[in-house]
């Protein structure tokens, strides 16, 4: 599953092709795969870049989160995390990445290399909707 919106791009054209084998040739069978993404204007110059590291469950619990959009899950996790609970107005996807990383039965791996420009206009897009 990838976590996408319209006002993203992936970071080149090979990513998923890059994702998709590190699922496939890791040793250890692998549930999710996280990574790092960067903050683009509609220029498409770099504003920010948001480097995750490597998580253990106890950042997790600190607050220390990779984004939703740099988080890559095999749908068959689903079935051990839930879905998205969309009740949640503001923070289903940290309750999402919450149950990810603290389900006991579930590898993740932390890929160190940008996959997705994120524009920044989307904030400014959000704010004028509502």
């Amino acid at each position: 599953m990838v976590f996408y919106t319209p006002m993203m791009n992936f970071f080149n054209e090979n990513i998923l092709e890059s994702i998709n084998d590190k699922f496939k040739k890791n040793s250890v069978i692998i549930d999710y795969i996280y990574s790092n993404i960067v903050f683009v204007n509609t220029s498409d110059k770099i504003k920010r870049k948001w480097v995750v590291g490597n998580l253990s469950e106890n950042d997790i619990f600190f607050g220390n989160f990779p984004l939703h959009t740099g988080i890559f899950v095999k749908k068959n996790s689903f079935l051990k995390t839930g879905y998205y609970n969309e009740n949640l107005k503001i923070s289903s996807d940290i309750e999402y990445i919450f149950s990810l990383f603290t389900e006991k039965t579930l590898k993740g791996k932390y890929l160190n290399i940008f996959t997705l420009k994120n524009e920044t206009s989307w904030i400014k897009y959000k704010v004028l909707q509502k």
